[in-house]
């Protein structure tokens, strides 16, 4: 498993638990109701719900409780009287299914401004992991422009907006034993809080960093022998 993949593995882990509500948020599917009039569709990622298409919308929809759509008499029902076999309630199969229509789409995730899916990404062998992808920091993912883009150029809307290199998954790490790891922010000092312009670097006496909009956009190191001194703003031989 090379670097990308395991990037987007952790990226599928840390996400996972809020999928449901971020398909929510997806696209409608109106290539699903080509046909005029109004009438039901079964909906291939989940046995629970079903598309209704009126003049070529669709407008998802879902079962009661405990029963399942029919596609033989387009109606909700109880499971036992229903053919289950060629349903499915992985809610990710709606990315494949969206994927098979927009080979070419890039959509945002609800659960990051940093992280979209990337319909083209269907070379790799791991499921589902050929879709989702993350903005190189501090860059965000742009649902107008449909990529990613300088932060201050993305409008997140209702999406989370990372801010501190920390908020990426691609500044985490997976650790077989995290009590053994060490923490992120002390890897990858963090900008929060802090006007603009040079800042000292808490862990380390003789590194800075600059800052914009609360992103750190850079790490320098200062001479041998010298610190960076918070008075003056740069290097020097002497204590702060």
């Amino acid at each position: 498993m090379g670097p990308v993949t395991q990037l987007i593995v952790l990226i599928l882990t840390h996400c996972f638990s809020g999928v449901i509500s971020l398909v929510g948020e997806m696209p409608m599917f109106d290539y699903m109701c080509a046909e005029e009039g109004v009438y039901p569709r079964y909906n291939p990622w989940d046995c629970g719900a079903y598309i209704l298409c009126n003049t070529g919308r669709a407008y998802p929809f879902q079962c009661p409780p405990g029963t399942v759509y029919s596609r033989a008499n387009g109606l909700c029902d109880w499971p036992h009287k229903v053919d289950l076999r060629q349903c499915s309630n992985n809610p990710l199969g709606r990315f494949d299914h969206m994927c098979k229509w927009n080979p070419g789409a890039k959509l945002p995730s609800q659960l990051s401004c940093s992280q979209y899916f990337d319909c083209s990404q269907s070379t790799s062998s791991v499921e589902y992991v050929k879709y989702v992808m993350e903005c190189p920091y501090p860059q965000l993912f742009s649902d107008v422009h449909g990529r990613c883009l300088h932060f201050k150029l993305v409008q997140c809307g209702k999406r989370p907006m990372p801010v501190a290199p920390c908020d990426y998954i691609q500044y985490q790490q997976m650790c077989p034993d995290p009590r053994t790891c060490i923490p992120c922010h002390q890897r990858h000092p963090s900008c929060s809080g802090l006007i603009d312009g040079y800042h000292p670097v808490i862990s380390s006496r003789n590194h800075y960093m600059y800052c914009d909009s609360g992103r750190t956009l850079s790490i320098g190191q200062c001479p041998a022998r010298q610190i960076y001194s918070r008075a003056s703003g740069r290097c020097s031989a002497g204590i702060q």
